[in-house]
């Protein structure tokens, strides 16, 4: 999305891009063309290590200190991570789709 493309460039805080009226238009989508550029990013990941995916319905609404508590809190329990954190961006005012997948990395 432009927002999350704006964000990496650094051109405007946090804050700011909140407040973006056309924060969620997609400037890239499969299928609008045949080859899509995207950036990759590496990480080492040690076992145990949890992954989050989450669409802007969460990542807009809860904040990433709520999120990680989240994480710590359910630990091992994949599916009550998800079911926590969708339930915290409904309370946030869930104006957006919510979608929310963790993954735990092992060996």
């Amino acid at each position: 999305m432009w927002l999350n493309e704006t964000w990496v460039r650094r051109a405007f805080t946090e804050e700011q891009l909140q407040r973006i009226p056309l924060k969620n238009v997609l400037s890239k989508a499969i299928g609008s063309k045949e080859d899509i550029e995207f950036p990759i990013q590496e990480v080492q990941l040690a076992d145990g290590d949890l992954i989050l995916l989450c669409s802007d319905g969460l990542h807009g609404l809860v904040e990433s200190d709520q999120m990680s508590g989240v994480l710590k809190e359910k630990e091992g329990d994949l599916a009550g991570i998800c079911e926590a954190l969708v339930h915290l961006a409904n309370e946030a005012g869930g104006k957006d789709n919510i979608t929310a997948v963790v993954l735990k990395f092992k060996k």
